[in-house]
């Protein structure tokens, strides 16, 4: 396959790596928690930001100086690349944030009233339980926290159910951060809902990786950071909101945004209802950049590569004793995240041996998503292992990791 011949010639210029021998003998770095946050960024990410704080370093849309203009009009293009990538009608309803949470927050706290009622699943990070947690615990609103079925996906039928003429928002992941299942988001955007009901759709592990339609989702907000499948900077985000959402969303961050100054209300036109204060614009124009990269490589065919990858892993892993796969995703149906556990070790074990004798580097533990744990019985031992892939990951990566596995699960 031509993706396979690319991925094992280096196509990304990265050095041929192998593991360490066990307990002997330590590799060169091997990235393989993507899911956190991707590295390496694409190098035009790097002079993006190099070249905004050696070169400019104005804030945008607060002076009419030249520098400043340039700065700002560069920020919009920004907006309109996030903008074309998920199928927004117009970049305005794209808002900038300082990262996932921070978007989720805008819209679950903009929203949500007394009385109200929000509709998650038990596979939600910590991002979108926490505050809906507070809002329940402190009397705001009625909670209900939809089941996965065997695939490790949302159940519809119970989601669709448990909707009530009092839910005022729907709160789902597009995929999952531990399992890597896509979620049937298209089917829960079509339920018949209230009609002030609002869905909001966490796409902090899709976007970048699986292609994104708003549109098409039938979502009124989308969520997500700008530093894991992007491949932009830490300290990025934003919040898709459409017509409907906005109307019903009040900013609980207020401030100065260079427009309308001689009011003292907040501007309710969009962006400016929800990006008070200086934008982050060092982190935008090196998210610009990846949105570029993204663009020119095409997300369909970094779907691709990570699809390969994960299938060659899985291929080894659900058939090697001693390695448990919690991941359901196979044969297109997830995006590049893989949860396991070896026997008679804790996930942390094996994340410290993989790390400090081969040289591998993979995450354990909840992955701040405790309750999805909780439905696949991981909790038991700590969580799992996770392995995240990305657009730099080779099958040099994948195969010195099933070695090094192949040698702890054998202890």
């Amino acid at each position: 396959m031509a993706s396979t011949a690319r991925n094992s010639s280096g196509r990304q210029k990265r050095c041929i790596r192998s593991a360490g021998k066990f307990l002997n003998e330590q590799a060169a770095r091997i990235y393989l928690d993507n899911a956190a946050t991707s590295w390496p960024k694409p190098r035009s990410v790097v002079e993006a930001i190099a070249d905004f704080y050696a070169n400019h370093g104005s804030a945008a849309g607060r002076s009419v100086a030249s520098d400043p203009v340039l700065v700002d009009r560069k920020v919009q293009q920004v907006r309109s690349r996030l903008a074309n990538l998920i199928g927004a009608n117009d970049p305005n309803q794209v808002a900038f944030t300082f990262n996932g949470t921070d978007s989720l927050n805008i819209a679950i706290r903009g929203v949500l009233r007394p009385g109200d009622h929000a509709i998650t699943s038990v596979l939600e990070h910590n991002s979108v339980l926490r505050p809906l947690h507070y809002l329940e615990e402190t009397g705001v609103i009625k909670l209900t926290k939809i089941g996965i079925d065997s695939n490790g996906q949302v159940d519809v039928d119970q989601l669709e159910d448990a909707i009530t003429n009092d839910t005022k928002m729907i709160c789902v992941s597009h995929v999952s951060n531990v399992l890597g299942t896509i979620q049937p988001v298209e089917k829960i955007g079509s339920l018949e809902k209230p009609p002030e009901c609002l869905f909001l759709v966490d796409g902090a592990q899709s976007v970048g990786h699986i292609p994104v339609d708003v549109n098409a989702l039938g979502c009124d907000f989308f969520a997500s950071s700008g530093h894991k499948g992007l491949m932009g900077p830490l300290g990025t985000g934003f919040l898709y909101a459409n017509d409907r959402a906005i109307e019903q969303t009040e900013p609980f961050r207020l401030g100065g945004t260079g427009t309308a100054s001689e009011q003292t209300q907040q501007p309710t036109e969009m962006p400016f209802r929800l990006e008070s204060g200086n934008l982050n614009v060092g982190g935008i124009l090196g998210l610009g950049a990846a949105l570029e990269f993204i663009t020119t490589e095409t997300v369909a065919s970094i779907k691709s590569n990570t699809n390969e990858l994960i299938e060659r892993f899985l291929a080894f892993a659900e058939n090697h004793d001693g390695i448990r796969v919690y991941s359901r995703a196979r044969n297109d149906g997830g995006a590049g995240v893989v949860s396991l556990q070896i026997e008679k070790m804790l996930p942390a074990d094996v994340a410290n041996v993989l790390d400090s004798q081969f040289g591998i580097q993979v995450r354990s533990g909840l992955h701040c998503s405790p309750l999805v744990h909780k439905s696949i019985g991981s909790d038991k031992l700590e969580g799992t292992v996770r392995i995240s892939v990305g657009h730099f990951n080779t099958i040099a990566d994948i195969d010195a990791l099933t070695d090094a596995l192949t040698q702890l699960a054998s202890v």
